[in-house]
């Protein structure tokens, strides 16, 4: 029961700490009016955007995956590719939202303006 307790205490701390990760997100000046994740187009480096996405959506994705696996009991090295994993699947995401934007404003905004 007490192993139980320690693996509880420790995943609400993980999550905890996604949260914490959201909120310093919303306070970045990578977010357009919409509360988007954007780069403006002078001075923002990849990994600008890459932490960016992290903290807004990645950090939750990442950190859920890793404490489904503590709370299974898993191996440290699991949890931390479950981590991984996370992380990338948050980062494909945004990549596709992204990409998604973009052609929609190719097809349906931009020939309008024509």
């Amino acid at each position: 029961m007490f192993s139980y307790l320690c693996a509880v205490e420790q995943v609400v701390e993980v999550i905890s700490t996604a949260i914490g990760d959201m909120m310093r997100a919303e306070f970045t000046p990578l977010r357009d009016s919409d509360g988007n994740a954007v780069l403006p187009l002078d001075g923002v480096t990849m990994s600008d955007w890459e932490q960016q996405t992290f903290l807004a959506s990645g950090s939750l994705m990442s950190r859920s995956c890793k404490a489904a696996l503590m709370l299974a009991k898993h191996s440290d090295t699991l949890q931390q590719q479950a981590y991984e994993f996370g992380k990338q699947i948050a980062l494909a995401y945004q990549v596709i939202s992204c990409s998604c934007l973009c052609l929609v404003y190719r097809v349906h905004i931009m020939p309008k303006m024509l």
